[in-house]
């Protein structure tokens, strides 16, 4: 529900507030008067420290892709877009790799999902999603992992 999700944000920008005092009291200096009046120091903290691990999962995931052969053609705030799969592998397989690694990388639960990215049809006209049109190019499907 939308309360225990404003409870659990609440609670771990208090535990990052906690953890982190010389960081907050950086941050706070960081801040003009006007700032500090509307925004909270722990917030923002709490963000930088979500972007690292964003950073630190999209770089395992990269890794992953690297090392199975799929080519990684787009990055995301909090995901890649790689391009084929490796032989013998399916999209749900590729996901799970992914997610190990993301895990592994942050140390806390990684999901990860994939999304078929339909291939436009040549001459820039409208995209029909057709498989038939992306066996004519011969590509495999995109898939993006989050």
């Amino acid at each position: 529900s939308l309360d225990q999700y404003r409870q659990a944000q609440a609670e771990a920008a208090k535990w990052v507030e906690k953890q982190s005092p010389r960081m907050i009291e950086y941050i706070k200096q960081t801040m003009t008067a006007e700032e500090l009046k509307k925004k909270r120091p722990n917030l923002r903290a709490q963000s930088y420290l979500l972007q690292e691990a964003e950073a630190a999962s999209r770089a395992a995931k990269i890794e992953w892709c690297e090392a199975h052969g799929m080519e990684v053609m787009s990055l995301q705030h909090d995901g890649i877009v790689g391009y084929g799969l490796p032989q013998g592998m399916t999209h749900e397989e590729v996901a799970e790799g992914l997610a190990r690694a993301a895990t592994a990388a942050c140390g806390y639960p990684v999901k990860v999902e994939h999304e078929i990215l339909a291939v436009p049809a040549t001459g820039g006209g409208a995209d029909t999603g057709s498989e038939d049109e992306e066996d004519e190019l011969g590509l495999p499907p995109l898939a993006a992992a989050d």
